[in-house]
Parts: structure tokens; sequence; C-alpha cells
């Protein structure tokens, strides 16, 4: 038997260039101080950033057509480097082939059940839905010609030591059980890459709410400096209000001071009236100086003060006879004891007589 041909993966190790984004694969990493790190998050690299770097797995070279002929098994899968396990006895759907009954489709709860999706292309079923791998059982390969015509078969002698029953259910077993090894295995990496998702899900969400709460964090920051003029502000006319509270406050300490120091010169001066007036009390009036005016035609039959000058030097009362008008006015006074009048120039009686 011909065995069939293996394909190995290579690998390469590219350095990321400034620019690119780091964190979109698994494979990439950064070294400081002689350790490795991956990216938590995705983000742009810098000429800041340490080197970073990526493994990239080579593509095998194509197979010839004369060997992509020897049997369905080696079509390539409908997920470039799927991790799926078709199970034993199955291949996976390429995404150019079309479904067919007997077919099946790996669903969310990552089982294989049949697809209901019959005559339809993989590469559309896998854009339209959530199912990224389909599978088809392999026919059982036809006998070999050649084992058929072996001599020691078709005489029927004794069989070759590889071709002997037991070992060959042991190979098969020991097969059997290692294929169940891979397939736990790669449900534990299906497991671990899922959860990287996630985590990878969780830290973009992350990183989004913390440009949020930065942008947040700005405008808050905006319109605190905004508010904080304004109470600087409102501090300037406080202070200006104060200062005008304490000039009013000064002079009115100086109102009231200069009433208190009026009140006591009151006190004191009505202390002062008080006592004058006690001593005026005390005192005997002194006679009043007489006030005087011209006597006149209602004077005359009274006693009045007559003299020659205007300064009554040497007054003499007199009764008031007649008043004569000639180039100067005389008065004609006489006394009691002499009738005859006598002329006098002036004449005056007291201001508080009657007329």
């Amino acid at each position: 038997m011909t065995p069939t041909p293996t394909t190995q993966q290579q690998f390469e190790l590219r350095r990321l260039e400034v620019g690119e984004m780091a964190g979109l694969e698994e494979t990439d990493f950064y070294v400081v101080n002689n350790r490795t790190y991956t990216p938590g998050i995705c983000y742009s690299i810098t000429g800041r950033h340490e080197p970073h770097y990526r493994v990239v797995v080579k593509q095998p070279p194509a197979m010839p057509e004369q060997e992509q002929a020897k049997g369905p098994a080696a079509s390539a899968p409908a997920s470039e480097g799927s991790e799926v396990d078709p199970g034993e006895g199955w291949r996976l759907l390429n995404h150019n082939e079309t479904t067919q009954a007997g077919d099946e489709l790996w669903d969310y709860r990552q089982q294989w059940i049949p697809t209901s999706q019959i005559g339809q292309s993989v590469g559309t079923l896998v854009k339209e839905t959530q199912s990224r791998y389909y599978r088809r059982r392999v026919p059982a390969p036809a006998p070999s010609d050649d084992l058929l015509n072996c001599p020691d078969v078709a005489g029927g002698s004794e069989m070759p030591d590889f071709l002997q029953r037991p070992q060959v259910d042991v190979v098969r077993h020991e097969v059997s059980e290692l294929r169940k090894a891979i397939a736990v295995l790669k449900g534990e990496n299906q497991r671990i890459k899922a959860d990287h998702d996630w985590q990878h899900t969780a830290n973009l969400t992350i990183l989004n709410q913390f440009h949020e709460v930065c942008k947040d964090k700005r405008e808050l920051t905006a319109e605190r400096d905004q508010l904080q003029k304004v109470i600087d502000g409102y501090n300037v006319e406080r202070d200006k209000l104060l200062a005008e509270r304490n000039a009013a406050q000064a002079e009115r300490d100086q109102l009231r001071a200069e009433l208190i120091k009026a009140r006591e010169d009151r006190d004191k001066k009505t202390l002062e009236l008080g006592d004058a007036l006690a001593q005026l009390a005390t005192l005997t009036p002194a006679p009043e100086e007489p006030k005087w005016r011209d006597a006149d035609e209602r004077d005359i039959g009274k006693k009045v003060q007559v003299s020659v000058s205007r300064d009554y030097t040497g007054p003499l009362e007199r009764k008031l006879l007649t008043i004569v008008d000639h180039e100067w006015k005389y008065i004609a006074c006489g006394s009691d004891y002499h009738a005859s009048p006598v002329p006098w120039k002036f004449a005056r009686v007291p201001t508080n007589q009657p007329a």
C-alpha cells in the first residue's frame, strides 16, 4: 500500500512594522528584558513601543492534480487553519462544494448535526449562517487489486506479518486512541481559543469604556473649569461687597462714636444750662431800660418827657397840651402849676404806654 503523504506546517517569525495593529493574532508577542509578553488589547504600534513579532504559518505548496485525485480526504477543508476534527471516516467540505443529503454541520453547541440546507454552496452557507464547518462521510475504499492478487493470499498460504489481524487491530486501536487524544486536545484548544476570544472581546469592551470615561472626564474637567471661573467671579464680587460692608461698618462706628460724643456734649450742656438756670433763679433781675417813641396827637393830655435836643439831656416831665407845626415842630407842654404853654422841640413817651 502506498502511504498517504502528510503535510507539515512551517512557521516564520515576522517583525511588525510601525502602524500595524498588535494583538490581532494569538501569536503576537513582544520582548522586554528577555521576557516574552502578549498584547492584552489591540493597539497601533508606534516608534515608542518595544519590537513586536508575529508567528506566521507558511502555506504548504499546492499538491499536484494527480495526488489530489487520489482521494477526497486530500481536499482542503472549508475553513483554512480549522481546528475542528471531522472524525474518523469524515472529511471537511470546501467552500466551493455543494451540500448533499447526509452532510452534517458543526453547530453552536460544538456538535455535529445533519444539515437541512441541501444543494447550496458551502461558502454561501458559511457567510449567511453561524456554521463554519460542514463534513461529509468518506466512502470506504475498494480492496486493492495488488493485495488480492498477492500469490500468498491467492494460494491460501500464511499471510505476511504486517497483514496479520491481531497486529492490525492493535495498530488500529492505537490509532483510534491517538485520534481520541487529538480530539480531546483539539477540544481543549478550541475552549482555550474561545476563552481567549472572550477575553479579547472583554478587553475591547473595557477599552471602549475607558475611552468613554476619558471623554466624560475631559467634559467634566472643562465644565469644572468653567464653574471655577464663575466661582472666582463670585469670589471677587464677594470680596468687593465685603470691603464695602467693612467700610460701611467703619463709617457706622464713626457716626456712632460722634453720636455718643454729641449726646455727652448735649448732656453736659444740659447740666450747664440747669446750673445756669438755677443760678439765674437766685439772682435779682436788673431794671429794664425803658424804650421810647416820639409823642404824637394821641399823647395829648398825657405826661411826656420834653427836651430841646434829640439826646434828651436833662429831660423834664411835662403835660402835653398841644402840638404846633411851624418852622420847627414845637410841642407846647405845661405843668400842673404852670397854666401857660411852654414850647419844646422834642417830646417822647415810653413804648409800653398805651396811646
